[in-house]
Order: C-alpha cells, then structure tokens, then sequence
C-alpha cells in the first residue's frame, strides 16, 4: 500500500475502452484451520466495501488489543460465572473472544459525545488513523468487555427464566405458541449472539 493508505477506489483500463472499477478493503477470512485473519482484497461491490473493511479492521484492532482470557473471567461474580457457564457457546474460550469482538464494535461504531468521539472502523484507511483507533481501543478494552458481559448476563439470565415459563407450560391450545417463542429465543441467543448483536457504547 504506497504511504501506507488503502485508497477507497481503484480503476483499470482492460482494453477497448472499458473501464473496470474495483472497491479495496480489509477483508475478514478463515485461515487453512478456519482461523479468523484479515487480508487486502478488491471488492466488485461499493455497497459491500464499508461492512467489510469494517470487519476486517475490527478483527486486526482485535488481534492486537485482546485481553488474556484469565483477566476477564477473574472479575465474573460467582452468579455471572455459573450463568455464563451455561451460554450456548462452546467453551468459555470462545465465548470470552466474542465478548471481546463484541467490545471492540462497540468501540469504533464511530459513535461520537462531549468526552467520547470514537473512531468508525470503516474509515480507518491510513496508519494515522489506525494507530489512533488501536490506541482508543486499548485504553477502553477491558472495562467494556466488563459491560459488555453485563449484557450479556442479562440476556442469558431473561432467555434461562423465558424458557422455564416455556417449560412449565402444560396448555395444549399454546403449544405451536410456546414453540415459535422457544425457537425465536434460539435464533436470538446462539453461539455467537454476542458480537452478531452489539450494543454501541462509548466508555471513557
């Protein structure tokens, strides 16, 4: 990248007049063991570029910002810790990384405020305005993670109590009822959920 900026467009002449116009960004991808990394392509779609680039600089702020999972599951209460625990996520690993992935959108939704302007991820073209983002980033990280699983808790704590109202349920005339509602909770809260459905917040 000459001077280390991504431009927004960039054109070709392929030959009898045509022009080809193609959109760069950093594109989030799976590595050969389904790892997430991020890579430079030309995209054909302008309407793709913004969601993708964005994507794309969040998993890198990720990547050099992250906390060590032991530092955030230290501060669970012994409640967060057993709600948690029965999350749809995998393992605890995977879901303090989306926790994590979830804090960082919330960081550069390019939310602005008296105290807080924050950066958009899909503005970050250059490395001045990267280095910016990565510093915004790091000095917020951890205590919006701690909010972030605040929300967290919440929602697994209404989906556990809405599924025990679910289940005690013996009414006949409300089971195709109780049915959609189970599987709507199920599409909402999944492995995943968390940075599938971010809250924006600014924490200064």
């Amino acid at each position: 990248m000459p001077g280390g900026v991504i431009p927004e467009a960039v054109s070709t002449d392929v030959g009898a007049g045509v022009v080809v116009r193609g959109y760069p960004a950093l594109v989030e991808e799976p590595d050969a063991k389904g790892r997430p990394t991020v890579a430079l392509r030309v995209l054909a779609d302008a309407a793709a570029q913004a969601r993708e680039h964005a994507r794309g600089v969040r998993r890198l702020l990720l990547g050099e910002t992250a906390l060590q999972g032991g530092r955030i599951t230290s501060r669970w209460t012994g409640t967060q810790a057993l709600t948690l625990a029965a999350s749809p996520y995998r393992s605890t690993e995977s879901l303090v990384a989306d926790v994590q992935l979830a804090a960082v959108i919330a960081l550069t939704s390019g939310g602005s405020g008296a105290y807080c302007p924050q950066p958009d991820a899909a503005a970050v073209r250059d490395a001045a305005a990267y280095d910016a983002a990565r510093s915004f980033v790091r000095q917020r990280l951890e205590d919006q993670v701690h909010a972030v699983v605040g929300h967290v808790v919440a929602a697994l704590t209404a989906a556990r109590t809405l599924d025990g109202e679910i289940r005690a349920s013996n009414s006949l005339a409300l089971l195709n009822t109780l049915t959609d509602v189970r599987d709507q909770v199920a599409a909402l809260v999944h492995d995943g959920f968390v940075s599938a459905t971010p809250r924006r917040a600014c924490r200064t």
